[in-house]
């Protein structure tokens, strides 16, 4: 397995936001749905916004981090306008801006419970808000597709793109601060890889075959 590039900050600090994103990049949606919901705010913002950046971001994915910015709290104690330059603001106003624009154009994914739950019962508190609570700011006509019902399949990621299998990977969660159980071994993320690949599993059974026949051999001799 290649190695993963270190990022350090101007004081020398690991940069563990800038290592996820690099991780990130190449990895497919279902990868990004596992991630999204495990972050810590405290520490993963910069990615967070990284990801509602991305023109390839799912729709669900998207949905679901603009309800984590917990605007519907920010709206009734109103503190909507001098919220918006916050961190999680700025996520926010980035995921309406290109939800208007019809900038995230995969809608393939919906999450599983219990974060599916948790992402319509988000919409169901701002959908209590008195409407005029919301006409105090233009920008808070939310767009519809930000309401759900959110179909499609659920995500799917490979077991070794995932912390609980992956030691590089919970390492990136480890640094951004989530904890995500006991760290697992180098041999688990080899039979991890191992299983998910029918050849590797015929050609280890093959080499374990020949061995077997030859170590009987020598011992005939």
């Amino acid at each position: 397995m290649a190695e993963r590039k270190a990022y350090y900050d101007e004081y020398g600090e690991r940069d563990y936001g800038s290592e996820m994103v690099e991780w990130l990049s190449d990895k497919p949606q279902d990868v990004w749905a596992d991630v999204a919901p495990n972050l810590n705010w405290d520490s993963a913002e910069p990615v967070l916004q990284w990801m509602v950046e991305q023109e390839r971001c799912d729709l669900a994915i998207a949905s679901w981090i603009f309800w984590a910015t917990d605007i519907t709290s920010v709206v009734k104690d109103s503190r909507y306008s001098e919220w918006r330059s916050s961190a999680a603001g700025k996520i926010a106003v980035t995921i309406l801006n290109n939800m208007r624009r019809g900038f995230y154009r995969s809608r393939k994914l919906r999450f599983r419970e219990p974060y599916r739950g948790d992402l319509l019962r988000a919409v169901a508190r701002w959908q209590a808000v008195p409407d005029g609570l919301k006409r105090k700011h233009s920008d808070l006509a939310l767009p519809t597709l930000l309401l759900g019902p959110f179909k499609g399949r659920g995500p799917l990621p490979l077991p070794q793109w995932r912390a609980q299998h992956n030691p590089n990977v919970w390492d990136l969660f480890m640094g951004l601060g989530t904890s995500i159980g006991a760290r697992p071994g180098w041999s688990n993320l080899f039979n991890i890889y191992l299983l998910s690949d029918w050849r590797l599993v015929l050609g280890a059974s093959a080499v374990l075959t020949a061995l077997m026949i030859a170590f009987d051999q020598l011992t005939r001799m």
